[in-house]
């Protein structure tokens, strides 16, 4: 009698870790925001040991999401030590062109306790997405910073402004 109450006990039991296994997570960056499952098998390719092709493909779909999720996710992601990974992650952010990733690359670029290359990286996606006013903004918040004139300099003389 006990070994039939057991076999349907178990299975409860791992039914239950099944579920809980396939709640969405929380982000870090946002604790409200909730993870899709999508967004995190995106994620986890991209900090994965597979080609970069495959990654730009996983930033692509990211950007393709343009959650809130994803735009988190992404905003994590500019902090990773792979410099690939930071820069094709502001790149994703520049070309989701919402008000939300703008917000994030607006924050990288005013941020002076980010890495410069990172900043430069952020200003590059705004420059080359952005909107009239978010070019506006970069010319008033990076023209007069040490550390970001030079990259100014470069993206003004492109054909970013046109």
């Amino acid at each position: 009698m006990q070994a039939r109450l057991l076999v349907p006990v178990l299975l409860l039991a791992l039914l239950g870790i099944l579920v809980v296994a396939q709640a969405p997570e929380k982000s870090a960056a946002s604790p409200s925001v909730t993870v899709s499952a999508e967004v995190a098998k995106a994620i986890v390719v991209i900090k994965s040991d597979v080609g970069m092709s495959q990654k730009l493909r996983a930033f692509e779909k990211l950007k393709k999401k343009g959650t809130a999720d994803a735009i988190s996710e992404l905003a994590k992601l500019t902090e990773h030590s792979d410099a690939r990974i930071s820069t094709a992650a502001c790149a994703a952010l520049g070309r989701m062109k919402s008000d939300a990733s703008k917000g994030e690359l607006k924050a990288i670029i005013k941020s002076s306790t980010k890495e410069t290359a990172l900043r430069k990286a952020a200003m590059n996606a705004l420059a080359r997405h952005g909107s009239f006013s978010d070019r506006s903004w970069l010319v008033s918040n990076t023209r007069n910073d040490s550390k970001l004139g030079s990259q100014f300099t470069v993206i003004s003389a492109k054909s970013f402004w046109e």
